[in-house]
């Protein structure tokens, strides 16, 4: 009777998440099965970005600010009046029992009379935020606390905090003396990720490998180590890293074992098989990817670290393994690229083209162009343009191979692994499951400007939407 009683909360538990999980994107499915809560699930529950307004039990004067685009996944006081106060409060249910990582941020804006009109955040032109408006909360009995004092005005405070048990409940109280929303405080959405259930790691049935590699930011493809500062995306020392990342090997929901990093270099034991590895440091996203280890071998993986996003802001990261020594990732953006006055066609980022800039906000950049081999490479895009984005990776050179099929055997073998990073989450595609391969070419998705949708590529929507626009190919570096 008693199991049955918990294998039914858990399936409430498990009904309330999909029901929250249904007011997001498919991509932010956290793999929930309807196991019972003394089995782990099989499939490791992937991290994901959400809104603490879809968990809401109760709120009054508190909501999503609406004010522009790019602010539209931020928690702000909207009540009326100065001074203005409110709250928001709510349950989080967890897929599984166990330990769980919530990250977020608190910010104020700071004032910049130089911003564009239409800017919220690191900078507004609007007018002077109050000093003193803060945000106070409670997760599970553990206090948050923000101030907008000066010296926190256009920065984040990141929160990093465990949370145990099946639910995490929580409040939040703002204050604020600033009449104008768009001054005041806000709350960012939070990433949950697993770091272990209950369960302990299965024997190893077989032999060992070794898993090795390095932790990088995506940013600028600099180390993350412990006792430096590294790029955010906005300021090129924008996050300090105070302890090492954390990377964990998992099989389903189990944990298997940690592999220890060290100035940015990992390398360890790990009995073969197929795993997921996860690594997480404050101010990143959780990087989760799959991970085969074979007995008596060496699996190498890049694993790269994407720094949370900026209000409105998006990340593409392409990484691969060691069967492609070099891929260049290909942007075609909606955007106009235009030369001594004329229009020369839609504006493509590639190594040899590493911006594309549009009205207002919009706009996109080549950060890092890695030529050694595993990645990273990563474009950021400030904001949006109505129309189409196709992302591709090119096999540079073709690889020095004379034939086609010999290209594109080596574009299949080549684990190449882009992801889409966003304030509503991480979107994959694997070169193994997602797009098409032609050539020296892997198309991975095509990416809709106004509602933010990236979708798997076909040659209907990405191939030949690219020929069709005459885009020249790169000239050789």
């Amino acid at each position: 009777a008693a199991a049955a009683a918990a294998a039914a909360a858990y399936n409430r538990t498990a009904e309330a998440m999909r029901a929250s999980m249904a007011r997001h994107p498919p991509l932010l499915d956290l793999a929930l099965s309807d196991a019972t809560p003394q089995d782990p699930l099989a499939a490791t529950p992937a991290p994901a970005v959400l809104s603490w307004w879809d968990f809401r039990t109760a709120a009054d004067g508190v909501a999503l600010d609406t004010s522009s685009p790019q602010m539209a996944r931020q928690l702000r006081l909207v009540a009326a009046g100065a001074p203005a106060a409110g709250y928001i409060e709510g349950v989080v249910p967890l897929p599984i029992e166990g330990t769980w990582q919530l990250q977020f941020y608190l910010a104020a804006p700071a004032y910049d009379r130089r911003a564009p009109p239409e800017a919220r955040f690191p900078a507004e032109s609007a007018g002077p935020p109050a000093p003193l408006d803060t945000i106070t909360g409670v997760i599970n009995g553990a206090p948050v606390a923000f101030k907008s004092t000066p010296a926190a005005q256009g920065k984040r405070s990141f929160v990093v905090q465990a949370v145990s048990g099946r639910a995490a409940r929580f409040r939040f109280d703002f204050a604020s003396a600033a009449a104008a929303a768009a001054l005041r405080p806000f709350l960012s959405p939070f990433e949950l990720a697993l770091v272990r259930d209950r369960h302990p790691p299965p024997r190893p049935a077989g032999g060992e490998g070794t898993l090795e590699g390095r932790v990088v930011d995506t940013a600028d493809g600099s180390a993350v180590t412990e006792g430096t500062k590294v790029s955010d995306g906005v300021d090129p020392k924008g996050i300090a890293v105070a302890a090492p990342p954390r990377l964990s090997v998992f099989a389903g929901s189990v944990l298997v074992l940690q592999v220890p990093v060290s100035k940015g270099v990992f390398s360890g034991k790990v009995p073969a098989g197929v795993y997921t590895c996860q690594a997480s440091s404050p101010g990143f996203y959780t990087y989760s990817q799959e991970c085969r280890v074979t007995a008596g071998a060496v699996t190498t993986k890049a694993v790269a670290l994407a720094p949370v996003m900026f209000p409105g802001r998006l990340r593409i990261v392409l990484t691969w393994g060691a069967a492609a020594r070099d891929l260049d990732g290909h942007l075609l953006t909606p955007m106009r690229s235009v030369a001594f006055g004329k229009d020369k066609g839609p504006c493509e980022i590639c190594y040899t083209s590493k911006s594309c800039g549009g009205s207002g906000l919009v706009g996109a950049t080549l950060d890092v162009d890695n030529t050694l081999g595993y990645g990273p490479e990563s474009i950021s895009m400030t904001a949006l343009a109505p129309g189409k984005y196709v992302y591709w990776a090119n096999l540079f050179q073709g690889g020095g191979l004379k034939k086609q099929d010999q290209r594109e055997a080596v574009l299949r073998a080549s684990q190449a692994y882009v992801s889409l990073y966003s304030e509503v989450g991480t979107q994959s595609f694997s070169v193994d499951t997602d797009g098409y391969i032609e050539d020296t070419n892997w198309y991975a998705f095509v990416l809709d400007g106004t509602t933010g949708q990236a979708t798997s590529c076909t040659p209907a929507t990405c191939g030949n939407y690219v020929q069709q626009q005459q885009v020249p190919p790169p000239k050789n570096r």
